[in-house]
């Protein structure tokens, strides 16, 4: 086995940890749910509001009032979703600096073997099995390798000496992916 094409390891920080949970929780029904419900809040909270200032005057103010409400109030749930994206990364960062007593550099180590990808990192060692395997999906950052269950094992292009090593290994754990399928 060349493990040069079936491994890869990087040094990575605390924002590259963030990052990938982020990924996760988005990428889940449930965050994509958690997200939705934060913009449509800040978007119906402003209209209401405004709708109710409206209620104080003439039937044609208050028209004008819901209907700029509701022009307005797209870029407010907007930015609701937004400022709830920020708050969870801070929240996740804040957990994780603590869970890692505020180190921010790690190792990590991935291998694609017949049986699955393993996963090093601090000391602890993963192995997901091909048939958990959903997707080997070609990001800009790096190699997003996706389980069942929403779960994401991102290589980072750093990982790879040359984009000739990073192609090779995409095309390997697709095509162990699909091994285990069949």
């Amino acid at each position: 086995m060349d493990t040069g094409l079936h491994r890869a390891e990087f040094d990575f920080d605390l924002t590259d940890l963030v990052d990938v949970h982020m990924r996760t929780f988005l990428r889940s029904q449930f965050g994509k749910r958690q997200v939705l419900l934060a913009g449509l809040s800040a978007f119906l909270s402003f209209v209401v509001v405004l709708a109710l200032c409206g209620l104080r005057y003439s039937s044609e103010i208050a028209i004008a009032l819901g209907l700029s409400g509701l022009i307005v109030g797209i870029p407010v749930g907007y930015l609701g979703r937004s400022a709830y994206v920020q708050m969870l990364q801070r929240r996740i960062r804040r957990a994780l600096r603590e869970h890692h007593d505020e180190r921010n550099s790690f190792h990590c180590e991935f291998e694609l073997r017949s049986e699955g990808v393993w996963i090093k990192q601090e000391q602890v060692e993963v192995l997901n099995p091909w048939q958990r395997f959903v997707a080997a999906d070609d990001a800009p950052d790096g190699i997003e390798l996706r389980f069942i269950g929403g779960g994401i094992a991102l290589v980072r292009n750093r990982a790879f000496r040359t984009l000739d090593a990073r192609s090779a290994f995409l095309e390997r754990a697709r095509a162990l992916g699909a091994a285990a399928k069949n």
